[in-house]
């Protein structure tokens, strides 16, 4: 039989895909004899090949003669990182196997970084907030052609950040400015077996509803930039990490009144409220500094009649005297309630006040109008 000392890898520590060349250190002190060469996943072999199925051979050289014969492996494009074991037989023609066979080594294959396709945030389009009361808005980090040539199913994790591009993704994370997204909210889809190279990573985050706008709204103090989202998926062993196109995020002016109804009470005709006021309280549930349009309706009595939009005064000082407030406009105007722009879930509010004159030809009935408010955006206010 032959003999046979050892089998080395020849070029080991490769990444997935390459070509493996296998050797057997063996000689045959015989003359004319050539050798059959096989290196199998297990520990069996026969002259013919080995034992347990075509997916056990590694790889073979058959009929050969010469000596400390090579086999080669052709590696899969997609192939898992780790040492693979394997055992080498060496027989000669006459079906005399070495003695010392098996012997086992192992291939190598290494853990390559992913590769990272382009990055969307929002679907590349600029971010509406949704207003307060509302839900936060979900901003959506999506990469749809993660590549892992040592499997997707190998992927270990994600982390992404939505932020405001100039203070960059390493940003301490708060409410205005930057949200970072924790691994349990990137999550691995479209990844359909071990021989599966590409995945899609969806990170997702929600912007509160004061996040700081970016577009191009009058003296916005953050028109120069806009947002960016950032995601880095991690192997096991590397990192790899991209970074989105940027959109905007919109400046969104909104308001609430917590307020439903102003009465007034009894007043009696050709009287007026004089310094007992009403009020109403006028929230900001947007990301921009406010004023409010204010407009109203004529009164109508129930028992007929009507009083006057101009009779129903305001003012922004509690307590003021009747005669000295601002009619109300049917048209409306704009009043500078000068609400500043939120940052924080706290409210941000401001009180109008309100009195009533009844004129004297007026009956004892019921009188019923409505008041409108209206979100303005404060351009001086940022």
């Amino acid at each position: 039989p032959p003999s046979f000392s050892a089998v080395t890898t020849l070029n080991d520590y490769k990444d997935p895909g390459t070509l493996f060349n296998i050797q057997a250190t063996a000689a045959d002190t015989d003359t004319n004899n050539t050798w059959s060469y096989y290196v199998c996943t297990t520990n069996g072999a026969s002259a013919s090949g080995c034992t347990g199925g075509a997916g056990n051979t590694v790889c073979s050289a058959v009929a050969t003669t010469t000596a400390n014969p090579i086999c080669h492996y052709q590696s899969p494009a997609t192939y898992p990182s780790g040492a693979y074991t394997y055992y080498a037989f060496v027989y000669d023609n006459f079906s005399l196997g070495a003695t010392t066979s098996p012997k086992s080594s192992a291939y190598h294959v290494n853990n390559v970084a992913p590769v990272l396709g382009a990055l969307s945030i929002n679907n590349n389009a600029n971010i509406t907030l949704n207003i307060k009361g509302a839900s936060p808005k979900q901003v959506l980090l999506v990469d749809t052609s993660v590549t892992d040539l040592n499997g997707c199913q190998t992927l270990v994790s994600a982390t992404g950040v939505v932020y405001r591009t100039s203070l960059g993704y390493n940003c301490t994370a708060e409410d205005n400015t930057c949200y970072q997204i924790a691994p349990a909210n990137c999550i691995l889809s479209a990844c359909s077996g071990a021989s599966d190279a590409i995945a899609t990573y969806t990170c997702s985050t929600s912007l509160k509803y004061f996040a700081e706008p970016t577009d191009n709204s009058t003296n916005n103090p953050w028109s120069y930039d806009n947002w960016s989202g950032r995601i880095q998926v991690y192997d096991g062993s590397n990192y790899a990490a991209t970074t989105s196109p940027t959109v905007e995020v919109n400046t969104n002016s909104a308001l609430d009144v917590a307020q439903r109804n102003i009465s007034f009470g009894l007043v009696n005709p050709g009287a007026d409220t004089g310094t007992t006021d009403q009020q109403t309280t006028i929230i900001n549930d947007g990301n921009s500094p406010l004023n409010s349009n204010v407009a109203g309706t004529n009164m109508i009595g129930k028992a007929g009649g009507a009083i006057a939009s101009t009779n129903i005064h305001w003012n922004l000082t509690a307590g003021f005297n009747y005669p000295t407030g601002n009619t109300l406009k049917i048209g409306g105007e704009v009043v500078s309630i000068n609400l500043p722009r939120p940052t924080s879930d706290a409210d941000i509010s401001n009180l109008i006040y309100w009195g009533i004159g009844v004129p004297a030809t007026s009956t004892h009935t019921t009188f019923k109008g409505s008041s409108t408010f209206a979100a303005v955006l404060n351009t001086s206010g940022w």
